[in-house]
C-alpha cells in the first residue's frame, strides 16, 4: 500500500476539517480539550485534546496529543514539542482516526499508518487504558494495538530495466 505524500496528508487533514469539532466530546476523564478558531479567510475550529495520566497532564515530552481540524503544519509543529500527536475527527458520540491513508500517529519526525485492508480501527477512547497504566510509554505498537490498527512495514521496491542487444526486461528488487 502506497502512503500519501505531503500533499495528499494536507488534502485529507483539509477535508477533516470541515467538520466542527463536536463540543460534547471536549474535556472527559482521561483527556482535556482547549479549542480555538483560526483567523484565516476561512475560519476553522481546531481543537486539542491533552491525554491526561492520573487526572493530570503530563510534561510535553511525555504527553499523548488528539487534534482535530489542524493543518500540516500545525501537527509538524506540535509533534515538535509532544511525543505524540493523533490526527482525529468528532463523530456523535466519540473521537475517531482519520482515514488510515493518512498517518494514523506522528511521533516527532516519524509518521505510522495502518493498512486499510487488515485493521479494524476502534474508539479512541480504547487510549485510555494506557493512559491508566503507571507508567504510559506510548509506544507506536502498544497504541496501534488497543486503536485496533494493523501497522505498516517500509518495504524497499526499486524497478529497473536491462537492456542488450537482445531486448530489455523490466526487473524488480524486493524488500
Amino acid at each position: 500500500q502506497e502512503v500519501p505524500d505531503r500533499e495528499d496528508f494536507d488534502f485529507i487533514l483539509h477535508s477533516s476539517a470541515d467538520t466542527a469539532p463536536n463540543p460534547e466530546l471536549h474535556s472527559t476523564s482521561w483527556y482535556e480539550s482547549v479549542t480555538w478558531t483560526t483567523q484565516d479567510q476561512k475560519p476553522r475550529e481546531i481543537a486539542i485534546h491533552f491525554v491526561k495520566h492520573d487526572e493530570m497532564l503530563q510534561h510535553p515530552e511525555d504527553t499523548l496529543l488528539m487534534i482535530e481540524g489542524g493543518t500540516l503544519k500545525q501537527i509538524w509543529k506540535l509533534s515538535k514539542r509532544f511525543k505524540c500527536v493523533i490526527p482525529v475527527r468528532s463523530t456523535e458520540d466519540d473521537l475517531e482516526l482519520l482515514d488510515l491513508s493518512a498517518p494514523f500517529l506522528i511521533q516527532r519526525n516519524v509518521k505510522y499508518y495502518g493498512c486499510k485492508q487488515c485493521s479494524t480501527p476502534k474508539p479512541m477512547k480504547n487510549l485510555s487504558s494506557i493512559a491508566a497504566e503507571q507508567q504510559p510509554s506510548w509506544e507506536p505498537t502498544e497504541i496501534a494495538q488497543v486503536l485496533g490498527i494493523e501497522l505498516l512495514r517500509y518495504v524497499f521496491i526499486m524497478k529497473f530495466t536491462l537492456v542488450d542487444e537482445t531486448g530489455a526486461l523490466n526487473a524488480y528488487l524486493f524488500d
